[in-house]
């Protein structure tokens, strides 16, 4: 399995500087799991008690709208967090899932571990806090754009950050994610909208 925390501890480095001690207490809780395309991280309706952070691959947040239509809300890709953060934080299951876009390749701490940091170490709180400042910021930027921004503007500005999830992700996630169709999706690829 992979055992090269470089990735991880730059991305916990943006946040705060841990002492050694706190790094290896740190890494000494987090595992390495592999999960193959089409496989999920989060499943629909069931409790999440790990947070990942992805190393390799590409994943998507998805739930099903009160018609059953499946919908995209969010992309994760290599030196991101995924994690159901409800669920994760209060224990209760959600109605979306985490499914994996390629094959994954994740490490993963538990909620109990994280809990334990937390109580541990001011630096591990504080992290906790801040990376929940930096996501709930993506989140409330991500909604004014659905309420503000062109269906061009969304494309241009998803196009500019994501380029390589065209690769990855089937062409209907990618406008579900930008709440547009996917008939849409192609007149802007080919820039006739």
């Amino acid at each position: 399995m992979h055992t090269n925390y470089t990735a991880l501890k730059t991305f916990i480095s943006f946040f705060v500087t841990p002492t050694e001690p706190e790094w290896d207490d740190f890494l000494s809780r987090v595992q390495t799991k592999r999960f193959e395309k089409g496989e999920n991280l989060v499943s629909r309706g069931k409790t999440c008690d790990y947070l990942y952070f992805i190393l390799d691959g590409f994943a998507r947040h998805c739930m099903l709208d009160e018609d059953g239509v499946e919908i995209t809300t969010w992309f994760n890709t290599p030196g991101s967090l995924a994690t159901d953060y409800a669920g994760f934080t209060i224990g209760d299951p959600q109605p979306f899932e985490i499914q994996a876009l390629t094959p994954v390749t994740a490490m993963c701490i538990s909620n109990h571990d994280l809990q334990i940091l937390y109580d541990k170490s001011k630096t591990w709180e504080r992290m906790g806090r801040l990376i929940n400042q930096f996501y709930l910021i993506q989140l409330i930027k991500r909604n004014n754009g659905m309420l503000n921004k062109s269906a061009r503007e969304r494309f241009e500005e998803f196009s500019s950050t994501n380029q390589e999830l065209f690769r990855f992700a089937p062409l209907k996630y990618i406008a579900s994610y930008l709440n547009i169709t996917i008939e849409t999706l192609s007149r802007l690829r080919a820039n006739t909208y």
